[in-house]
């Protein structure tokens, strides 16, 4: 079984252990909402326009 590992989407911060994680968006991201931390580094979808 593997590790965690995820980066901070807000800051870029590498994180090896979820609760480490957790409590640094908590703490120092606590002014951003949870949508908008969710949506960071992520596309929009794509659309093709009849235009």
């Amino acid at each position: 079984m593997g590790g965690f590992e995820k980066n901070c989407p807000a800051c870029g911060k590498k994180f090896s252990s979820l609760v480490e994680y957790t409590n640094h968006i908590g703490v120092d991201h606590k002014d951003i909402p949870p949508e908008q931390i969710l949506k960071m580094n992520k596309e929009d979808k794509w659309t093709f326009s009849n235009k």
